[in-house]
């Protein structure tokens, strides 16, 4: 990988999407500590290997998006009185979990190294359960032991921002052609190898995956919804992945460090949380974007916390809460797929976490983009990068250009 002299525009050379640590790589050896243990090393590249070829087959959200979910949106604001909440479908399982699941029992805890290759593993087989477990309580269970849920602190922040104007209506210049268009020139100016596909089945305009980003089919684009998918997918989920495939251990920096038992939401937390600061230093975490953060805080709340349906949330938002019924519907059924997905919390709470590791330690800003790390091991990341284990970000979001970005927080 060749820099090149602007911020964020790299030169690439070699990408490999995915796959583990390449043994046939003599570079890192000329490390010294990795020399030491050129045995261990070969080891754990054998290790991630076989682990991201398993990781690679993990699409989440494919099995967890609604695909009916227009059909319902359109009963609702067509204001039909409903007896029941949506009866949503989702795609059927195009691959054996139960084998892949299987397949992670091949690593075992001998070292540090091989000790966070074991929990990613453990990991992996809570995402294939939470899989298979669509429309069931089940699946609710493992969500909250993924992601946490809503506590009384976080509730408050989200009313706090509940109370926020509502904005001015959004005028839209974009059908998801043009957005195409313009969003592929971009990537091209960053000379980020990524392709931007349509998608059908989206619960947002815009998402990013290995190496995608998704744009609703159905969708239209304001100039700030382009500018937020810029900060939020192309300036944080899209640089932290590219940065994790120029590391060895690419299960872990590529497809993300595995959560600590004390911080539920794991990289993902840091992930949306510094999505979110990317889009406030960038000048477009508008209030009306905050107020559907908060939204999904509170739906989250009155479905795990209080037991209320999908149509209780609904009406709250749209009456108590001032929101328009479409977005209120999108909201709830981010919250309500599959079975009561409590993921989308760690927004507001990787935000605020970041605020705060940002106001400490703003210094240290740019190690969280030597890929999906989450603030949880900064420690050993520090540690990582003075043995030769880790390579520094190539990658960087135009943001550090801004030598006041501080003083926008």
């Amino acid at each position: 990988m060749q820099r090149s002299l602007k911020i964020g525009r790299v030169i690439p050379t070699r990408i490999n999407a995915g796959n583990g640590g390449d043994v046939s790589d003599t570079r890192i050896y000329k490390r010294a500590w990795l020399f030491k243990r050129k045995t261990d090393v070969k080891r754990w590249f054998a290790l991630d290997n076989a682990l991201c070829q398993i990781l690679n087959n993990l699409y989440l959200l494919r099995y967890i998006t609604p695909l009916n979910a227009e059909y319902w949106k359109k009963r609702y604001l067509a204001g039909e009185p409903l007896s029941s909440n949506p009866q949503f479908v989702y795609r059927d399982e195009e691959i054996k979990f139960t084998e892949l699941k299987n397949k992670l029992n091949f690593i075992k805890p001998e070292d540090e190294v091989s000790m966070l290759l074991f929990k990613k593993a453990r990991e992996a087989k809570l995402f294939f359960e939470l899989i298979e477990a669509r429309n069931s309580s089940v699946f609710r269970d493992i969500s909250r032991r993924i992601y946490g849920s809503v506590d009384n602190t976080l509730l408050q922040k989200a009313y706090e921002w509940l109370k926020l104007p509502v904005g001015s209506p959004t005028r839209f210049h974009y059908d998801v052609i043009a957005a195409k268009e313009k969003l592929e020139k971009e990537l091209a100016s960053r000379n980020l190898n990524v392709a931007v596909k349509l998608r059908k089945y989206l619960t947002s305009k815009a998402a990013a995956g290995i190496d995608t980003i998704g744009l609703k089919a159905s969708a239209s684009f304001s100039d700030e919804d382009f500018k937020r998918i810029i900060a939020h997918e192309v300036e944080t989920h899209i640089l932290r992945k590219q940065n994790g495939l120029q590391q060895p251990l690419k299960s872990l920096f590529f497809h993300g460090f595995p959560r600590t038992p004390d911080s539920p939401g794991g990289y993902l937390k840091t992930d949306e949380g510094l999505a979110l600061f990317s889009e406030e230093v960038s000048g477009i975490l508008t209030s009306k974007r905050k107020r559907i953060i908060a939204a999904r805080v509170l739906a989250i709340y009155l479905m795990d916390r209080q037991g209320l349906n999908f149509n209780e949330v609904f009406e709250i938002l749209v009456r108590e809460h001032n929101f328009k019924p479409a977005t209120a519907f999108d909201v709830c059924e981010r919250t309500f797929r599959a079975g009561g997905f409590t993921k989308d919390q760690i927004y507001l709470r990787g935000y605020e976490e970041i605020k705060e590791f940002c106001a400490l330690r703003s210094s240290d800003m740019l190690l969280l983009y030597t890929g999906k790390i989450a603030l949880d091991w900064l420690a050993l990341l520090k540690k990582w990068q003075e043995d030769g284990l880790v390579n520094p970000p190539v990658f960087v979001p135009k943001w550090v250009q801004q030598i006041k970005f501080r003083n926008s927080l």
